[in-house]
């Protein structure tokens, strides 16, 4: 199940919800996940919102799995963990268990947006327990939204959407010496902009994404005309 919710201030601007299934087909498996929509609704102030959108699709879910999407995350792929510094901390116990703590913030002098914060690792299976990252400050100015059709579209839109901060905490949970996606939080601060359509201000978003359920057993491909 997931929760977005966009503020400007203390007024509702949207609110997006979606209950789903999400096959996953293991932490060892290249092959992406499915996904079946169950239920959802999308509702808005139309006047306060203008002509944007705030929605998350099956593409962005996944991503929020970062384990399970380590080769295209920015700060646990090939490329991540050269541009950026890790530190170990200490050794405490998180949910009963030994964990690793260990520190991280992008290296000095790199033009891109990236991470600082903690990694959480299971001490004796060394499995990720929770990820906590942030953009970091070193390189917040190089943050873009979305992808380069996205940009484009905006820019000839006359819409600016700008990054000023975002933070997620990624939990996991052990069932069966197996460890998997528990919940998701993320929240960012957009600067929203149109010289067209004389608006400025900045939008709050909230997500919230929780694994109700994990069901190991009847593992079947979902029907094609249900998956998204």
């Amino acid at each position: 199940f997931y929760r977005m919710n966009t503020k400007k201030g203390n007024e509702h601007l949207s609110l997006s919800e979606a209950a789903f299934d999400i096959l996953n087909y293991g932490y060892a498996s290249s092959k992406g996940s499915d996904f079946n929509l169950i239920k959802n609704r999308y509702i808005k102030d139309e006047k306060g919102m203008y002509d944007l959108y705030y929605g998350v699709s099956p593409d962005q879910l996944y991503e929020a799995d970062i384990i399970k999407e380590i080769s295209s995350s920015d700060l646990l792929n090939k490329n991540g963990l050269k541009n950026h510094r890790f530190r170990l901390l200490k050794t405490i116990q998180y949910n009963n268990a030994d964990t690793y703590v260990i520190s991280f913030d992008q290296k000095d002098n790199i033009k891109e947006s990236l991470y600082t914060g903690k990694l959480y690792i299971d001490v004796e299976s060394l499995a990720f327990v929770a990820v906590d990252y942030r953009r970091s400050e070193k390189g917040i100015q190089y943050a873009k939204v979305g992808n380069a059709s996205m940009r484009a579209l905006m820019k000839l839109m006359g819409v600016s959407v700008a990054i000023n901060s975002e933070s997620n905490f990624v939990s996991y949970q052990k069932l069966n010496d197996k460890w998997l996606l528990s919940n998701v939080k993320n929240n960012t601060l957009l600067h929203c902009k149109s010289n067209r359509k004389f608006y400025d201000f900045p939008a709050k978003i909230q997500l919230d994404y929780v694994v109700t359920g994990i069901d190991t057993a009847n593992i079947l491909s979902f029907n094609a005309k249900e998956t998204l």
